[in-house]
């Protein structure tokens, strides 16, 4: 029988370090993708503050939150009025004083905060202002098993294997991907989903923070890397896809990488 669910992007920009307005901003467009029939809907890497290291800098610290703060609260309340899964990106403070995590928070369609997924692979400036994450989890949903990754994550093969062998069906991604590395993002989507021959969800941000453009260009991928829906670049849009997640063990039956792998040889990756 199908396990069939509805995804909605949000491909949006956001106003950079005002907080308010993003949150504003965001929950109106989750209950817009719920009215479009999403059952999950994810909003790109630090969606409530803006993500231009070189403009918010140590601003980053004053607009952390924990996931019980103001704007994950508010994220909770529109999943629960909208009944819909929430993921979307913020700047976590997790107890310890002037140290912040990129993270994204993921909210069930009952209002609960699930968990929060912190970066584990920071690019650029975000090595300066934000601590690295260690875990890798997974979340069971009544679809499906959904992985969460933020941005330059989906560049690691690694992360995406890991996922694929703890069980993913899923792979969420929340990117603020710039223009100077559009190929990239192409190419990374499209080889997590061949190499894992699972869905990948990709949100980016749109638009401009001073010099940095964030092109959107959000995507679906199937496993073996097919399109499924693409939003265009450079423009506000909510990308609607409804994905089967058992086409991966079709896909699976045909392709033998999760069968073929050899273990036994890959433990210098660990170690160089």
């Amino acid at each position: 029988m199908p396990r069939k669910v509805t995804l909605g992007l949000i491909q949006a920009d956001t106003e950079i370090g005002n907080v308010k307005a993003n949150v504003e901003k965001g929950v109106k467009l989750i209950a817009a993708a719920a009215a479009k029939g999403a059952q999950v809907v994810i909003l790109p890497e630090l969606f409530t503050t803006g993500y231009n290291t070189s403009i918010l800098g140590p601003r980053f610290i004053q607009l952390a939150e924990n996931i019980n703060g103001p704007s994950i609260t508010a994220f909770a309340a529109a999943a629960k009025e909208n009944g819909v899964y929430v993921m979307v990106g913020f700047v976590e403070e997790r107890g310890v004083p002037g140290v912040v995590y990129n993270s994204a928070a993921f909210i069930s369609p009952e209002g609960k905060v699930i968990d929060s997924y912190a970066k584990t692979h920071l690019w650029g400036g975000e090595r300066i202002y934000f601590a690295k994450g260690n875990n890798f989890p997974i979340y069971q949903t009544e679809y499906g098993l959904f992985a969460p990754g933020i941005c330059y994550d989906v560049g690691f093969p690694e992360v995406g294997r890991l996922y694929a062998l703890k069980g993913a069906e899923l792979m969420l991604v929340i990117s603020a991907w710039r223009i100077e590395d559009a190929d990239i993002w192409e190419n990374n989507c499209i080889a997590r989903a061949t190499d894992n021959l699972f869905f990948v969800a990709g949100c980016n941000r749109v638009g401009y923070e001073d010099n940095l453009h964030l092109i959107g260009k959000s995507k679906v991928l199937a496993p073996r890397g097919h399109y499924v829906a693409q939003a265009p670049m450079d423009k506000e849009d909510i990308l609607i896809a409804t994905i089967d997640l058992d086409e991966i063990k079709e896909a699976r039956r045909e392709c033998l990488y999760m069968i073929d792998r050899r273990p036994e040889l890959y433990g210098p990756l660990a170690s160089l």
